[in-house]
């Protein structure tokens, strides 16, 4: 489960790419006081077989300021993976501030562009 968080600027913009605003509530895009539970895709994620494309895609397109890491994951916020979802998982400086709301919307539209509709995006926080 979330916990509180201590952003100063926190977003309820929605995770899912296909889902418009207001209807993922469940899965907020932004984590800074949470430690989700990582684990790998499975092979039936739409995620595992385009990981290598949505990454090298965002690396490309996305101002990666602030960026520690980019990856394709389960996430759950449970420790176990039955209750995961397929993830594109940005971890970011802890320090660092800015509106990550346009990273999402882009990472949004790289997933639907190479046609990945069962994804979600997360920016995490990392606590450092």
């Amino acid at each position: 489960m979330e916990q509180p968080s201590t952003n100063p600027n926190p977003t309820s913009t929605p995770a899912s790419s296909t889902e418009p605003p207001g209807q993922d509530y469940d899965f907020p895009t932004i984590y800074d006081a949470w430690r989700p539970h990582i684990f790998l895709c499975k092979e039936t994620d739409e995620l595992y077989h385009k990981n290598k494309d949505v990454v090298n895609t965002i690396t490309k397109r996305v101002d990666r300021a602030g960026f520690l890491a980019v990856g394709c994951y389960r996430i759950s916020d449970k420790q176990s993976p039955d209750n995961s979802r397929p993830t594109v998982l940005i971890s970011v400086k802890s320090e660092h501030r800015r509106d990550w709301r346009p990273v999402v919307e882009e990472v949004k539209r790289i997933l639907a562009e190479l046609e990945i509709s069962t994804a979600h995006v997360m920016i995490y926080r990392d606590p450092k």
